[in-house]
């Protein structure tokens, strides 16, 4: 709600709008404690986690209602993007960290291991690119998909090259 705001306050001719909206969803890696029993259920609105009412395990019926504030709060994002008339000059850059812990009740398959492995299945994550500003890249970058190894520092000449800067050449730092 917070980022729709933002987005029906910023001025129609302003400036850029940098949002960086940082979603603890999904994340089930707090466990029910003495002193908090009912943590976990307190992790995802019960609206979220009752259409999954059918599955049997209660972490993946959680996990299931994670993913589903999720989805809503990014369609949320791009209709409050589009009613402000910013969506076809923005680059919506979605982005995990990791893999999902297997032992709470995520799946990363076909991918071996999960979240603190060095398997695929805890470095692999996915991430995408959307937007109207998507024209704005080269024919390489836009509507390419990659499978490469790549870090978060990655994005910067991706970022840049929608953005119009000009990133220094090896060498040509400066002293």
């Amino acid at each position: 709600a917070e980022a729709e705001r933002v987005i029906a306050s910023h001025p129609k001719q302003g400036p850029p709008l940098f949002l960086y909206l940082a979603h603890q969803a999904v994340h089930v890696g707090n466990a029910p404690v003495a002193s908090h029993p009912t943590w976990a259920l307190q992790q995802v609105p019960a609206r979220y986690a009752a259409p999954y009412a059918f599955v049997a395990d209660e972490q993946r019926r959680l996990l299931s209602g994670m993913v589903a504030a999720l989805d809503e709060s990014v369609s949320n994002l791009t209709g409050a993007l589009r009613a402000a008339g910013m969506w076809e000059r923005t680059l919506l850059v979605f982005s995990t960290d990791n893999g999902g812990p297997t032992t709470q009740a995520a799946s990363n398959y076909p991918l071996r291991g999960g979240k603190a492995t060095c398997w695929e299945g805890g470095t692999r994550g996915i991430g995408f690119v959307s937007g109207g500003a998507r024209s704005g890249l080269s024919a390489r970058v836009r509507g390419g998909e990659s499978s490469a190894m790549i870090h978060v520092t990655d994005w910067l000449p991706t970022l840049c090259e929608v953005a119009g800067c000009a990133l220094a050449q090896h060498g040509d730092e400066g002293g």
